[in-house]
């Protein structure tokens, strides 16, 4: 077994007389964090490789008896270490790069833990950007506006930065509030009670309910009622503006 910490400058000019000519093998593994090849492969991403998040980055690059992994002349790939067994091999085609111990940061603008996509990486970090986990996380589906992003839930009563009201990125929208004022006469009272009563149900007051980010009146019932009794009208006690929230 070889066991690398650092890549010579020899394999760099080994891989440039040999390769003139790269070409893209399978994809290889994405790990959690450390992963082991075991038939030839290259990453799917030019910013790409495995990372443990730890300072440093301790994830591993195992390499098979008989599995290759490529860097292409684009890529930049990283891992805290490398181990190369007997009959594997790495080949860095010129101009590829390969880093030890570096971190690997998603694109986040918006700073709510959620990346814009997990296929553009960063090996730069800082304000708009967050270091890549372990554990795969649902990618934002508006990465310029906090309030929107997987997992929300908490209706809103603006649209978000991206013109939608989709909140929590399902692709759906869903209504706050949706609830129509309705009375009904019931005609079984007895007791201290009267001979008909009313159940009421509060919502909006015009039949519908408004779409997001309007505001319409909003019934809600009147509760003066006898001991046991439900409610003796049905005249609520009145109207409320009410804007609409939507997720």
């Amino acid at each position: 077994m070889k066991y690398f910490n650092k890549i010579f400058f020899a394999v760099t000019i080994f891989c440039s007389f040999f390769f003139v000519k790269e070409i893209h093998a399978v994809d290889c593994p994405v790990g959690t964090p450390s992963v082991t090849i075991t038939s030839s492969c290259q990453y799917a991403n030019t910013v790409d490789g495995v990372d443990d998040g730890g300072t440093p980055n301790a994830a591993t690059i195992t390499i098979n008896s008989g599995a290759t992994l490529t860097i292409g002349a684009s890529d930049r790939i990283v891992a805290g270490n490398i181990v190369i067994n007997d009959g594997g091999a790495m080949v860095v085609v010129d101009g590829g790069q390969f880093f030890l111990n570096a971190p690997i940061y998603y694109t986040d603008a918006d700073a709510d833990t959620y990346p814009a996509g997990v296929t553009a990486m960063n090996l730069t970090g800082g304000a708009g950007y967050m270091r890549r986990t372990i554990t795969p996380v649902p990618t934002d589906c508006c990465d310029s506006d906090s309030d929107a992003r997987p997992n929300q839930s908490t209706s809103q009563n603006h649209i978000n930065a991206c013109s939608s009201w989709d909140y929590n990125c399902n692709g759906s929208v869903s209504y706050g509030a949706t609830s129509i004022f309705s009375c009904t006469t019931n005609y079984s009272g007895g007791g201290a009670c009267p001979a008909h009563y009313y159940t009421c149900n509060p919502g909006y007051d015009d039949g519908s309910y408004p779409a997001c980010g309007d505001t319409e009146y909003f019934r809600v019932c009147n509760y003066e009622n006898p001991p046991g009794c439900q409610e003796t009208s049905c005249s609520g006690s009145g109207t409320i503006p009410i804007q609409q929230t939507c997720l």
